[in-house]
């Protein structure tokens, strides 16, 4: 909270939150929930933070406003629900061929998304790894995490984590890999920020990138509509996605934030719509479990796909 002090109320962290451009309620602008904080109120105000990262990374003072929202965001009522769905979850076996990668230098997160979204896509990736001359196991754990601090729930993304790190130390793998925007932003940023035993010797990869560095490229580039998630631009990685029809904006998802505000999260999103509408493509993909939830559900018709399905040797 000392740290917010510092806070200049310069507004350049307004045209960068996804909640302040849709409501353009300075309450629910990053300024707006750093006075709302300093004042012991912001309850309503950070329920409605996407947790996106903006804010922070285009911050002058480099201010820590993503642990400081995520430290004081009240716990939803859908929080249980969250439980009892990643138990679900937890049961569901993934459609991959597991025995059939042995290697110990790369470890494949496979989270809920691989296992529930796009199993298709993610045993397409793995295929790819032979032609690549690599060997990847797999951690089949449900959850990064984030969803819980999505709903306010500290403690649960305390446990998850947790036990997520005590299977890494088991294996001790030299590469994390992940097909997913959010847990990649949720291991690279977050873990090292709550959790003190994280091993720094990890190195946490965006598996689009790590193939694509490998001589891996995209089929049909012209003709695909990249929805960027957020967590992917704030993490400062080499946009890639640059070889492809693109759209750097949020989706209005985030977790269950659209199911939550479905009115601010459609207002968010109308960016996205104008651009894909003019975009031409066949085809339309993200690499974020929610963004892909969002995408199935607000265009049905042009049948979004991780975008990992269109990597090629």
């Amino acid at each position: 909270m000392k740290a917010l002090e510092q806070c200049a109320r310069c507004g350049k962290c307004l045209p960068h939150c996804p909640s302040f451009q849709a409501t353009r309620k300075e309450a629910l602008s990053p300024r707006g929930r750093v006075a709302l904080l300093q004042k012991g109120l912001g309850g309503e105000a950070l329920s409605h933070c996407l947790l996106c990262g903006a804010c922070e990374h285009i911050c002058p003072n480099s201010l820590p406003l993503l642990e400081a929202f995520i430290r004081n965001k009240p716990r939803e009522k859908l929080a249980t629900f969250l439980e009892i769905a990643f138990q679900g979850v937890q049961k569901t076996r993934p459609a991959l061929k597991e025995k059939d990668f042995h290697g110990r230098e790369i470890v494949f997160f496979l989270g809920c998304g691989a296992k529930v979204l796009y199993p298709q896509e993610t045993g397409h990736f793995l295929n790819l790894f032979p032609a690549a001359r690599e060997k990847i196991s797999l951690l089949s754990e449900p959850c990064c995490g984030l969803p819980h601090l999505a709903m306010g729930d500290l403690e649960g993304f305390y446990r998850q984590a947790r036990q997520i790190l005590s299977i890494l130390d088991l294996i001790k793998g030299r590469y994390l890999l992940t097909l997913c925007a959010s847990c990649l932003f949720t291991f690279r940023k977050l873990y090292p920020l709550f959790l003190e035993e994280f091993p720094s010797e990890i190195q946490i990869e965006d598996g689009i990138a790590y193939l694509l560095r490998l001589g891996a490229s995209f089929s049909n580039p012209g003709e695909v509509f990249f929805q960027v998630p957020c967590h992917l631009r704030h993490l400062k990685k080499e946009p890639w996605w640059r070889k492809l029809l693109y759209f750097e904006g949020c989706c209005g998802q985030a977790g269950t934030f659209g199911f939550r505000y479905p009115e601010e999260a459609l207002e968010i999103s109308r960016p996205l719509r104008k651009a894909l509408s003019l975009s031409g493509a066949r085809f339309l993909a993200t690499s974020c479990s929610s963004c892909l939830l969002s995408l199935k559900r607000n265009f049905p018709h042009l049948k979004p796909l991780h975008i990992a399905a269109f990597l090629k040797f």
